[in-house]
This record gives C-alpha cells, structure tokens and sequence, in this order.
C-alpha cells in the first residue's frame, strides 16, 4: 500500500503552494526575487568565495538584463556572470 504524496506546503511569507504546478505559479509571482536569488547563487560560485556589498550592482545589471525579452536563460546568465568584471578579475 502506497503511501499518498502531499506536495503542499507554505512558503516563508505564508503563501501557501501545492504541487509542481503551485509552486511554478509562486515563482513566477517573485520573478525578481527569483532571478536575484539564482543570480547571487550562481555568482557565488563563480567566484568561488561570498558576495560582497560591492557587487550589488552587478547583481542588479545581470537581473535587470534576465528581465529583458529573450534574456531569461542560464546560459545567457552564465555568459553574464563570466563577462562581469568580478569574474574577469578574480
């Protein structure tokens, strides 16, 4: 006897999501939030230490870029974070 999955579960500021398709909506609700997170993660490994106030604006630029028509993808992230002067310079 299968044991029933329970795919909800509330996110930190309340809202509540259920399932895959729950959690995409939320996602999708915080795009900024989202491609700064992923961006911040993927910068900090990149540069293989933390981040520092100093590259907030990097962040911002890239996120900002993300958010531009056909900009959305990880390999164009990628491309940004490679081309960005913390990482040319590390």
């Amino acid at each position: 006897d299968d044991p029933r999955i329970d795919a909800s579960a509330t996110l930190l500021d309340g809202t509540p999501i259920k399932g895959v398709q729950g959690l995409q909506e939320a996602l999708l609700a915080r795009e900024d939030l989202f491609l700064s997170c992923l961006t911040r993660k993927m910068m900090t490994y990149a540069l293989g230490r933390e981040l520092a106030l100093s590259d907030e604006q990097t962040i911002k630029a890239i996120v900002k870029d993300l958010r531009e028509p056909g900009h959305d993808t990880l390999p164009h992230l990628i491309e940004l974070i490679v081309l960005s002067e913390q990482f040319q310079t590390r």
